[in-house]
This record gives structure tokens, sequence and C-alpha cells, in this order.
């Protein structure tokens, strides 16, 4: 039984290695598409082009925090906390337990997790 389950730790212990490897290898690819992509986009508007090959420059608008002040005052006043995303920041959550702060609303669950080394 022993052997079957150290066998199954190593195996799982190889996978791991091998998904690491190829994270690392995406990355470095991901990071070589971007620069290549900025490089692109530069010159494309340079020519005034938008479009070519297939290849075009996408404008996404995206929102972002300008005034962090005005934007709490606002979703207090109209209760709007549609605007925020429901997650919390585990580590502000630790610092207050370990404060002895109690933090209404908020659970605490077990996650088991196999650590191999």
């Amino acid at each position: 039984m022993f052997e079957s389950l150290t066998d199954r730790i190593e195996q799982a212990r190889a996978l791991d290695r091998e998904r690491l490897e190829h994270d690392r290898q995406s990355k470095k690819l991901k990071q070589e598409v971007d620069e290549i992509s900025a490089t692109l986009i530069a010159e494309m508007k340079l020519n005034g082009i938008d479009n070519l090959n297939g290849a075009r420059i996408v404008v996404k608008k995206k929102p972002y925090i300008s005034d962090f002040t005005a934007l709490e005052a606002y979703i207090v006043e109209h209760r709007a906390t549609d605007l925020l995303q429901k997650r919390l920041t585990e580590s502000a959550v630790k610092l207050r337990w370990e404060d002895g702060i109690a933090i209404p609303g908020v659970g605490l669950e077990e996650e088991e997790k196999l650590q191999l080394k």
C-alpha cells in the first residue's frame, strides 16, 4: 500500500515539475508576444494602419479608480455595492484578526492541500 502511495507521490512531483516548466515557458512566450505586439502597434500607428493581414489594433476602454474617496462616497450614498468585486483581501483580514479585530460577515474555512517537496 505504502509503495503505491510513494509511487503516486513521485508521479505527482514529476507532473508538478513538468507543469512548472510549462508555466515558465508559457510566461516567457507571452512576454515575447507582448513585446512584439507593442512594437507592431507602434509601427502600425506610425504608418496610419489599424488593420493589416488579419492583425488589427483594437482599442478597449477600461474603467479605473481615479479618485477613491469620491468613488467610496458614491457607493455609500447610492448603496452601489454592485460596483465592487465580492472578494476579500486575505492579508488585510489576517492583519485585523492578528490584532484581535472581528469582522462581521467574514468566516473562516479550511482548505486541504498536498505540499510536494
